[in-house]
């Protein structure tokens, strides 16, 4: 019996369980369609008790609009696999007319008899042969080994992704364990998730190459606001206690200076904030 590829493609329209489109449409079947029923159906309930899904699910669906858009939803599911089977089948079909030529004209009924009666056709390389300057059995040869390389070389190229893969997630690994020393709040997965910082990181033009803090503070802006005035308060906090409460070195070297109060230890954190902004601003600061 002759081995079409069509024979070889299961078509099943629904996902893992199979199943037609009648049924699917009647029970809302599509998994899609569930997930987001479950989903909409919130986290609402009393804290700390179990709840039944099913229960949820339920009163999700005691709701007209609900089930309209699950229905909706569903649909749009549907005739997704349908176009998608659809473009498939045509293209098998398409594959099988050829081969069913190729196994009518070689006389056999197996894939591996049809590819060892293309290998042995002399008449089918001869001209090709001739154009190389090879007998037939040379361009046989030939062509075989081309189709190894190519092969060769596909394995290859996939091995060298992998390992340019690891070697990017380990350089990851690396920064973003540095990063969340500087901002504990990091967390790569879920920035990642962000198209503006992943497109960032993710350019392989090392001429538009960045570093992931650099990604990270381009996305967040408030965050590295937020550290530049935590270190400035920290600085002009260490460099009080420094001076011990020292006078007069302000005045001395004409530069601009504030003196509220004399014990740093009973400066508020408003205090701090102000005596921050002005050291921004290039103010001396002395006690």
């Amino acid at each position: 019996m002759k081995k079409f590829l069509l024979t070889t493609f299961n078509f099943r329209l629904f996902g893992e369980d199979g199943g037609g489109a009648e049924g699917s449409a009647q029970t809302g079947g599509s998994q899609e369609g569930l997930d987001a029923g479950a989903n909409a159906g919130g986290n609402s309930g009393e804290q700390g008790k179990p709840e039944d899904p099913r229960a949820k699910y339920d009163e999700f669906m005691k709701d007209e609009n609900n089930r309209r858009f699950l229905s909706e939803d569903t649909q749009k599911v549907i005739n997704r696999r349908f176009r998608e089977t659809k473009q498939l089948q045509e293209q098998l079909g398409k594959q099988n007319d050829v081969l069913a030529r190729l196994y009518e004209k070689y006389n056999v009924t197996e894939l591996d008899e049809l590819g060892a009666a293309i290998d042995n056709d002399s008449e089918l390389w001869q001209a090709k042969a001739d154009e190389e300057g090879l007998t037939v059995d040379q361009y046989r040869e030939f062509q075989k080994i081309r189709r190894e390389n190519e092969k060769n070389k596909m394995i290859a190229e996939e091995l060298q992704n992998r390992a340019a893969a690891e070697q990017q997630y380990i350089h990851w690994a690396k920064e973003a364990a540095e990063l969340k020393q500087v901002y504990p709040d990091f967390n790569l997965l879920e920035e990642l998730k962000n198209k503006d910082f992943s497109g960032l990181i993710g350019q392989k033009n090392p001429q538009y190459s960045i570093s992931m803090r650099q990604a990270y503070e381009l996305v967040h802006p408030e965050a590295l606001e937020k550290r530049i005035a935590g270190e400035t308060e920290k600085r002009v906090t260490d460099s009080i206690k420094a001076r011990g409460m020292r006078p007069g070195e302000g005045a001395a070297t004409g530069n601009a200076g504030i003196v509220t109060k004399t014990d740093v230890t009973k400066l508020t954190k408003k205090d701090r904030a102000e005596i921050a902004k002005r050291v921004a601003r290039g103010e001396t600061i002395t006690f």
